[in-house]
C-alpha cells in the first residue's frame, strides 16, 4: 500500500518514472495504472493537469471479481436438504406402494365374495365350503400368493395371504361374511395383521 501511496503522489507530480518504479512492485500493475489516470487525456505533461483533473475513481476499480461455482458450504446446504426431504417422503412413499398392492389383493378377492355370495344363496345351509364348493380357482400372482375359501355359508370366510408387497412380513386378509336372514344380502368384515396405515381405508377397523 506504501508503494501505491508514493505512486500516486509521484503521478500528481507528473514524474512517470518515479511512477512506473512503485508500480513494478504492486500486485496487479495494470489495473493500478487504469484506476490512476487522470479523467481527461493526458500525454505526460504536467501543465495539461488541472484542479478538475482528479484520478479517476472507477467503481470497476475497486471491485474482484468473485468466482464463479459453489463453495464447499453451498454443496453441503444443499446436501443436507435433498437428505431430509428424503427421510421425510421415503416412508410416506413406500407406504403408498404397500398399501396400493394390499389394495390391489382386496379387488382381486371381490371374485371370490360373488362366488361365496352366489353358491349360499341357493344354499344356507352348506358346511364346510371350500374352493372347490363354491366353485373358484386362483392362481398365484405378482402381490397375492393365495386366496382361500372356508367355513360354512352361515359365516363364511375368505382367506387373502399376500406377497412381495414390502410389509414387514406377508400380511393376511380375512374376509368374514355375515347372511341377513331376512333378505338373504352378504355383509363382509374385513380384518388384517397389517399395520393400519398399510390398509385401505375399507379395511381399517
Amino acid at each position: 500500500m506504501e508503494k501505491i501511496g508514493e505512486a500516486q503522489d509521484h503521478l500528481k507530480q507528473g514524474s512517470v518514472q518515479n511512477v512506473t518504479r512503485n508500480l513494478k512492485y504492486c500486485t496487479g500493475v495494470r489495473i493500478a495504472i487504469d484506476c490512476w489516470r487522470p479523467r481527461t487525456g493526458w500525454s505526460g505533461n504536467t501543465t495539461q493537469m488541472t484542479s478538475n483533473n482528479e484520478l479517476a475513481d472507477d467503481s470497476a476499480c475497486n471491485t474482484v471479481k468473485r468466482p464463479t461455482g459453489f463453495t464447499l458450504i453451498e454443496l453441503m446446504i444443499v446436501i443436507a436438504i435433498i437428505a431430509i426431504i428424503l427421510t421425510l417422503a421415503l416412508p410416506v412413499y413406500t407406504n403408498y406402494t404397500i398399501r396400493a398392492k394390499i389394495g390391489e389383493a382386496l379387488a382381486v378377492a371381490a371374485a371370490t365374495k360373488t362366488a361365496v355370495a352366489s353358491t349360499c344363496h341357493e344354499d344356507l345351509t352348506l358346511t364346510g365350503i371350500d374352493n372347490e364348493t363354491v366353485g373358484y380357482t386362483f392362481s398365484p400372482s405378482t402381490w397375492i400368493q393365495n386366496i382361500v375359501v372356508t367355513g360354512d355359508c352361515v359365516q363364511p370366510i375368505i382367506t387373502v395371504n399376500t406377497q412381495n408387497t414390502g410389509a414387514p412380513g406377508d400380511p393376511v386378509i380375512t374376509l368374514t361374511g355375515s347372511f341377513a336372514s331376512n333378505d338373504g344380502a352378504v355383509t363382509w368384515f374385513c380384518t388384517s395383521t397389517a399395520e393400519s396405515y398399510h390398509l385401505p381405508s375399507t379395511c381399517r377397523s
